[in-house]
């Protein structure tokens, strides 16, 4: 009977169609968007700009909140240095993690 099927070619068809079929599934699988926005377009989307900017302090990475003192304000001696990506709210204004604040407006505990 096996021979049978192999001289009409069914089993090579039937190969051939659960391939395409799961390819088809795979291609055709709506692709999940990420919708979480970056700190860059945090910073650009609530009026910042975002620049490179040379950090002394050993571990702060890109866009730190830096509406609190010291952010950034180590010691240009201690041999840190590294460039970071910078949120520039403008005058009397900071970014506190998430988008640009008017400094004001932080509460000093």
């Amino acid at each position: 009977m096996f021979v049978y099927f192999m001289k009409k070619g069914w089993i090579i068809t039937i190969i051939v169609v659960v391939i395409i079929a799961v390819l088809a599934y795979i291609l055709l699988q709506p692709k999940a968007e990420n919708t979480e926005m970056t700190k860059e377009q945090q910073c650009v989307n609530s009026g910042g700009q975002a620049i490179d900017m040379t950090c002394y302090c050993g571990g702060v990475s890109d866009f730190p909140a830096n509406c609190e003192i010291g952010g950034c304000s180590c010691n240009p001696l201690g041999g840190n240095a590294h460039t970071i990506k910078y949120c520039d709210c403008g005058v009397s204004k900071c970014f506190n993690g998430s988008s640009c604040v008017v400094q004001s407006e932080i509460l000093v505990t």
